[in-house]
Order: structure tokens, then sequence, then C-alpha cells
């Protein structure tokens, strides 16, 4: 099963155990929903229907969701509907889709109004293309991280990130991506009501995008989003996923166990630098991952940038013999008359000679082009071609590489403690770090031992596994007891008795 098709089989969103639309629930045309008039029905899945509508004073137009009635009943998916709602209106970000109006309907129903779209979901762009180029996928990964960071900033966490969920929008001419879906988002401030909401059956994320500690059910922060992020990136660029199976089962052991495949050995085309930027977002441990969705994406452009003079030449669009003709022919067009420009200015030719040099040069580059494009087409190399022609590219730009480029900073949050009394001792993992108090930089995701001591008071130990935002910390040591001073055994002081004194020169009256 290809990465597409198994996103196909994903599009729909639902499960087949839940009882899906009932066709009595269907609002019609003109029936009013609160503010706004129903115009048609957009799409609908397993949980509830979405509706294309119009106020009709203002004229905007805005897109409906209406849960369905046999859902409508079921605590935990009205739960999840509400999540969505307050996660999105919590966070408020441009790539992101922004819900401002929430009800019921008279039977109960549950719904809410957020923003018409112009556009197409990203799936629906890859299964129509297969493959995007790395110029054309840049700025989608740009925006979408930019609205996770803007998530995981205010503690939530979207757990479900893929192809499906991200809709690309247009604003004039310019495309931008909108992230969709935040219905199992996770507030991680909140650990115990998150995970209630997930006991009972409804499967939290979609097997192909989850991150390994996702899978084994344990606590997870933004990281899982990286991860996916990079599962989309893989996705994206080569048209298959990392990670496939029969089952979903197999696909979730392999996210916990298999080492992900290089993006280069699935797509030849593709520059190696960007395998390292994409294996560390898939590492298996969130320690080993970007710590922030914008610092994956600035070092994938980094690594872009460093060999990739024109980005159009890499990955997917049209054919590569084709595409190549063409940048060539421009190429040549621009480089023929900027060489004509110089030589006419440092030679001193008269005007009239100048400019028709000029148009000479600019009438052969034409013809240059017209023979690109109109002549017969190039085949598309071969896999061993294109892999010399980039050899060949690389060249360059690797010697220029040192044999051991420096591992990227791992990414670090500030830890501030303040203790009682002042004069304690802070020691982090044995080491002393101050009294009183500290602010120290700590690398996210480690687990760090933090111990103050003070000679009047009991000694305090914490571990303490830093955060993706700044940790403030107020310890009070607890004061030593006094132990009252012990008794001593006072002996009685004996004198010795004098001897009585007998004088001679008394007169025994007996005798």
């Amino acid at each position: 099963m290809s990465g597409l098709e198994y996103a196909a089989t994903r599009a729909g969103g639902g499960r087949d155990d839940l009882p899906g639309e009932d066709p009595s629930d269907e609002l019609s045309p003109g029936f009013i929903l609160g503010e706004y008039v129903i115009d048609h029905k957009l799409g609908s899945g397993s949980f509830g229907a979405v509706y294309a509508a119009r106020h009709p004073v203002l004229g905007r137009d805005v897109a409906i969701k209406v849960l369905h009635r046999a859902v409508s009943s079921n605590q935990e998916i009205v739960a999840r509907f509400l999540t969505e709602a307050r996660a999105v209106n919590q966070i408020r970000h441009r790539n992101i889709i922004d819900v401002f109006g929430f009800g019921q309907l008279p039977d109960g129903r549950h719904y809410y109004v957020m923003e018409f779209l112009a556009g197409e979901p990203l799936d629906a762009t890859l299964a129509r293309e297969g493959r995007m180029s790395l110029a054309a996928v840049l700025p989608i990964l740009r925006g979408i991280a930019r609205a996770l960071d803007a998530a995981h900033s205010h503690g939530i966490v979207h757990r479900d990130l893929k192809a499906e969920n991200v809709y690309i929008a247009r604003d004039g001419d310019e495309p931008y991506p909108k992230l969709l879906d935040f219905g199992i988002a996770k507030l991680i401030s909140s650990e115990n009501e998150a995970s209630s909401r997930t006991r009972s059956g409804i499967q939290v994320g979609t097997p192909y995008a989850m991150a390994p500690e996702q899978c084994r059910g344990v606590a997870i922060d933004g990281r899982a989003d990286v991860y996916a992020l990079g599962v989309l990136t893989h996705f994206m660029l080569t048209g298959n996923l990392p990670f496939d199976g029969e089952t979903a089962m197999d696909v979730i052991m392999k996210h916990m166990t298999a080492k992900p495949p290089t993006m280069s050995s699935v797509a030849p085309d593709l520059p190696w630098v960007l395998d390292k930027v994409v294996l560390k977002m898939l590492a298996k441990d969130p320690a080993d991952r970007f710590g922030r969705a914008t610092e994956a994406v600035t070092a994938l452009e980094e690594a872009a940038a460093l060999v990739c003079g024109d980005l159009t030449l890499v990955g997917g669009g049209s054919p590569p013999g084709k595409r190549f003709s063409v940048v060539a022919a421009r190429r040549s067009v621009f480089s023929t008359i900027r060489s004509a420009l110089v030589h006419r200015h440092k030679q001193d030719v008269p005007s009239a000679l100048g400019w028709l040099a000029i148009v000479g040069a600019f009438v052969t580059a034409v013809l240059v082009g017209a023979i690109y494009w109109l002549g017969p087409s190039f085949p598309s190399p071969t896999v061993q071609q294109a892999q010399q022609a980039q050899q060949a590219q690389l060249a360059p730009a690797s010697a220029a590489l040192p044999a051991n480029p420096p591992a990227l900073a791992p990414a670090t949050s500030q830890l501030t403690l303040e203790v009682s009394p002042a004069t304690a001792a802070i020691f982090i993992d044995g080491e002393a770090r101050g009294r009183g108090t500290i602010s120290v930089p700590l690398v996210i995701g480690k687990r760090v031992t933090i111990e103050a001591r003070d000679a009047k008071c009991q000694t305090k130990t914490e571990v303490v596994e830093a955060a993706s935002s700044p940790v403030a910390l107020h310890w009070v040591l607890e004061t030593l007891p006094v132990k009252p001073a012990e008794k001593s055994a006072v002996r009685p002081v004996v004198r010795p008795k004098k001897p009585r004194q007998v004088h001679s020169d008394l007169v025994n009256p007996i005798e």
C-alpha cells in the first residue's frame, strides 16, 4: 500500500463503529441557524457535517460544523467537539482556522461557526501531484510550524497533524496553510482531564503520523507534533510515508522500533543534506528532536539554501528533463543580455551599434529558448544520471563543508530557583551552582536532580524535567528541630569528717 493510498483511506476521518449521519439530520438550504442562513452542504464525516452559510445582513460567508444527532448524546464526542472550539479560540493565529461562534440546535445538536476558506486540503493537493517541490513545501511547513508553536505556547498539543488536517487557503494568489481539527488537542496543564476523554476507545491520533511516545500512551508535549511534522515533510517531498503497513498496529510498531528511511533513498533527486534534519524530527526519543517546530523548519531551510541554488529544481513538479530545459533557456536569455550590456559599457561602443549588439544577443537567446521549448523533449534522466548530476552540483559546496559538521545546539529553557533561607547552597546533578537564588538554562526534556542544603535546615532534593517554557520554583527548607540540652549527672560532694580532738590536759573526772 503506497503512502497516498494509505492517506486516502483516512481522508474521511471517521470510524466504522460510529453510526454516522442520518438523512433526517441534513439541514436544507434556507435553514436559519443562529445568525446565519444555510446555503449548501460542503461535506460530511462520522461525527458531523459542514455547511456553507452566509450572514444575511453582513454578507459574510462562513462554514458551520454540526454534530450528527446519533453522536450528540455521546459525552466524550461532545467534549471533544467543545475542546476544538475552545482550543482554537484560545490560540488565535493566522495559520489556524478561526472559530467565532457556538450554539445548539433545538434538537440538542451542537454546532460551531468558523471562517470560510477558499482553497483545498493538502491531501487533495498531494493526491493530484504525488509529491511537491522543495520550493512549494517550505512555505507550507513554515506556516504549519508557526501555528504549532503558537498552540504549544498556550499549552496545547495538536496530536493529529497530517495532510488531511492542513488546508491550503489563498489570500489573492498567495497560498498559505491553515491548521484544522483540534478536536483531540491535549491541554498539557490538565493531564488527567485529557486522559479521561480517551479511555472509551476513541483513537487519539492517526497511526501513520503518531510519535512513539503517543503510540505507547505515555505523557507527551509539543515535540510529539514536531515528530508528526517530520512525517508530513517526508510525505510531501517523497510522496511516501516513512512507515507503512497492512494494519494500523504494524505502523504503530514501526514508529516505536524501526529506523526511518532517509528521503534521498526514497527520492534520489533530493539533496542528502535534508536527511539529517528530517531524521532529527523523527527521532524516537523526544529529547533528541527539535524543541520547537520553527527550529526544525529553519534548519531545513538552511540546509536547502546551502546546496540548492534554485529550489524549483528539487523535488516534484514537472518532469525533470523539461524543467531543466526551461530553466536553462531562461538563464541563457538573461546571461546573454547581461554580457552584451557589460561589453557595451566597457568598450564604449557608439549608441546605435551598442543597441544593435543587444538586440542581436536578445534574438540569439530567444532562438536558443525556442529550441528548448519547441524542439523535441529531452528524456528525463535515469536515477543514476540524476545522482551523478547532483554529486557534480554539490561538489563545490561539499568541499567547503567540514568533515564533521558541528551538531545543532539543543533547545534550552530557563530554570529559576529561589531557596529560603538565602544561605542555602544549590546543587544540580551534584555540581554547586550558587546560593539562595539561581537562574540557569536546561536542555528541554532532560531530567536533572536539584538539591538544596543548609546546615540549619533539612536537605531538599527533587528531580525536574525542563519544559519548553521557563520554569520558576520556590523552595522553603524546613528548619532542623533544636535538641534539648542533656542534664549532666551531679555527684554529691563528700567531705571528710574532721577527727575529734582529745586534749591531754583534761582530767578524767572519774579518776
